[in-house]
């Protein structure tokens, strides 16, 4: 019953109590892809309780020379998307994984090593394991494969220069099958880890421009801070994504009744933008400064930059809108 809630993503808080409270009586009885099954539904429904997960890790390590490859994947993810997979645990975990590489799959390499950048452990066995198998099963990733090893790499700060590239390569083919977030992960991931690889980048703007509208807010923030990271200049580029993020930085402000959730985003997206220095770059922090400075941010590190793109440009009603609001309550930090 928990996989089908989870599979529709229907909350039910006391059925699911209910139905962990069974799981542990019985935790005994359940088989390796029951207990892989059971974590991951719980996790999916965000289910925060531990004495259930201390259970299911215990059954678990009893039984985990049983798993399949499948299965660690699984119960590796689903601990990790709920901060609750400590180091010992993964290591249990990863050992078990490396000796069942022979059996990986494209979605348990990346589910295993996004786990295991998601709590920041780095095992170099798995690793190394993960960096070999998928060298030799790179013409079946797909995009979100790609996305995410990319992405857990760079958390990891694992730079495997030959893998890198071959993902890059195998990128190039495939991008226009990239779903949004996945593109902005690749994007993000290479400039995290010093990846200048300009064939990648202005491959990445090509299906990024006419699909700029379905980015969220977090995901254009990423491209352009990637793109700022490298001086990788792309006007159209540029003023699209601000022009998408001022909308959505409007739409946050409005529905979070003020304070926006956005503002990171945004000071990391006026910071991209000013680094590229060029007039529809400019043109383009123009706004999205204005769509920063409109709501009442409580961010002091946004506000902080603001003021100096404020003092850069000349914009004295801004700067004096920016006081203002520090004068009403704004955190000081980044004012000194």
């Amino acid at each position: 019953m928990a996989w089908a809630l989870a599979s529709i993503e229907f909350v039910d808080q006391p059925l699911l109590t209910a139905l962990a409270a069974a799981a542990v009586l019985k935790r005994t009885e359940f088989l390796p892809q029951g207990l892989a099954n059971i974590a991951w539904s719980f996790a999916r429904l965000l289910f925060d309780d531990r004495p259930f997960w201390n259970a299911i890790a215990s059954s678990a390590l009893r039984k985990i020379s049983e798993f399949s490859s499948q299965n660690l994947s699984n119960t590796a993810w689903a601990f990790a998307a709920c901060d609750l997979a400590d180091e010992p645990f993964l290591e249990f975990l990863g050992l078990a994984a490396v000796s069942r590489s022979a059996e990986w799959s494209t979605q348990d390499m990346s589910n295993t090593v996004w786990a295991f950048a998601r709590v920041s452990v780095r095992d170099e066995p798995l690793m190394q394991a993960i960096s070999a198998k998928a060298r030799i099963m790179l013409s079946q990733f797909n995009g979100q494969d790609l996305g995410i090893t990319s992405w857990a790499f760079s958390k990891l700060s694992w730079r495997d220069s030959p893998l890198l590239d071959a993902m890059s390569a195998r990128a190039l083919a495939t991008l226009s099958e990239f779903a949004p977030q996945n593109i902005s992960n690749m994007a993000w991931s290479y400039a995290m880890l010093s990846r200048s690889d300009e064939p990648l980048f202005s491959a990445i703007s090509a299906p990024s421009l006419p699909r700029v509208s379905e980015f969220d807010l977090q995901g254009l923030a990423n491209i352009a801070w990637a793109f700022a990271r490298f001086l990788y200049r792309d006007g159209p580029l540029m003023s699209a994504i601000s022009c998408r993020a001022c909308c959505a930085l409007d739409q946050l402000t409005r529905r979070a009744g003020g304070a926006s959730p956005g503002a990171r985003e945004g000071y990391a997206l006026l910071w991209a933008l000013q680094r590229i220095s060029e007039p529809a770059a400019a043109e383009a922090a123009r706004g999205v400064a204005e769509a920063l400075i409109a709501g009442p941010f409580v961010d002091a590190l946004t506000h902080g930059v603001l003021l100096s793109a404020c003092e850069w440009r000349g914009d004295g009603e801004g700067e004096r809108r920016l006081w203002l609001l520090r004068a009403s309550g704004l955190p000081s930090g980044a004012f000194g």
